[in-house]
């Protein structure tokens, strides 16, 4: 059984303090006991836990040290080594301390990140983690929607933990590239690209980068991924080596990439912007190509900058040939959808056609 530091800074609190709370109570020194919180947390997450047949929202969960009279509420200052857990929130600002370095887990809002930071060099939870992962992605991709994801009026759920699970388990950094849903509100929620980038800056184009380009949704966040701005005149520049680059170095990793495609839509299908979107008119290839250049593609409204994306070359071949090519071989090879709604506004279509 792996030990754990004994906690030493943690507020007694109330009952009232958890009022209208999924208290999620663990030992703290028992992995097992962190295995089933997890477990229960994923459970959650996945409406197979209710509150008289109503979803918990992530907000209303919260991971506690198990304790009497009262739990007691995990805290930040507990972290050994506080260095992954700050960069998880200061990384989206383009300047270094915009919080403190203990980040203070404020009306319980910020147990799960600080769960994570406080057991990571355990591997046997390393499983338990990458579940939960992937319990954080689907609900984000469930509501499709940046507002339902809000902590608080500057953090959105998961996102924090996500990226320590990426710096932590490479394998699972696609997590992280799939959360980024297709209708994320960049105007409130801005910087969490950086997080994809600060990935790309530490490895370049590995494949477990690539698997993340390829299973994110969000033309935008895919580019941002590898595009750098400048300036506050929001002016856009190519400052590390696109993938469309990347490929003419390496037609091994060219070749994995059109095969890790059709495996990606195979088990998951692309996820459309809005209900509002015909599944008929979209082409999940093309999205794809159009982005494996920022040198186009940025700030374009009418496409006409993307399509140049496409003129462009790979080993004598037009992107447009490729899009055309990948596009026949995954029509012929995956026999369900290659695009779809998320659930939320599959939901809103069915009802407003019941109308």
């Amino acid at each position: 059984m792996a030990h754990f530091p004994q906690l030493t800074s943690k507020r007694v609190l109330f009952m009232t303090d958890f009022k209208n709370k999924r208290l999620i109570k663990l030992d703290l020194a028992c992995v097992d006991s962190i295995k089933q919180g997890l477990s229960e947390f994923q459970d959650i997450l996945h409406n197979k836990v209710t509150n008289a047949g109503e979803a918990y929202r992530h907000n209303d969960i919260e991971f506690v040290e198990a304790s009497e009279p009262t739990p007691l509420r995990l805290d930040s200052s507990d972290i050994k080594d506080l260095t992954l857990y700050r960069d998880s929130f200061n990384l989206r600002y383009s300047t270094d301390g915009k919080f403190l370095l203990t980040r203070p887990n404020r009306d319980g809002l910020f147990s799960l990140p600080i769960l994570f930071a406080l057991t990571t060099q355990f591997p046997d939870l390393k499983d338990e983690w990458i579940k939960t992962g992937q319990a954080i992605v689907a609900y984000s991709r469930r509501y499709n929607d940046t507002s339902s994801l809000w902590v608080d009026d500057e953090h959105v759920f998961g996102v924090e933990t996500l990226y320590m699970l990426a710096k932590t388990y490479r394998e699972s950094s696609y997590l992280l590239g799939h959360y980024f849903i297709p209708y994320w509100d960049f105007e409130h929620a801005s910087g969490f690209d950086r997080l994809l980038q600060d990935l790309f800056k530490s490895e370049g184009w590995s494949r477990a980068l690539i698997k993340t380009f390829l299973w994110c949704d969000n033309p935008y966040i895919r580019i941002k991924m590898y595009l750098e701005e400048e300036g506050g005149r929001r002016e856009e520049r190519l400052v590390y080596k696109s993938l469309l680059t990347h490929f003419k170095d390496s037609a091994e990793d060219y070749a994995w990439f059109k095969e890790a495609m059709i495996e990606r839509v195979k088990a998951v299908p692309v996820m459309i912007r809005t209900r509002y979107d015909r599944l008929e008119e979209q082409s999940p290839v093309l999205d794809i190509y159009q982005t494996l250049d920022g040198e186009f593609g940025m700030n374009d409204e009418n496409g006409s900058q993307a399509e140049k994306t496409l003129k462009l070359e790979l080993f004598g071949n037009p992107l447009d040939n490729e899009v055309k090519e990948l596009t026949t071989v995954l029509l012929r090879t995956v026999e369900g959808p290659l695009v779809s709604y998320s659930e939320m506004d599959r939901i809103a279509r069915e009802k407003s056609a019941r109308k």
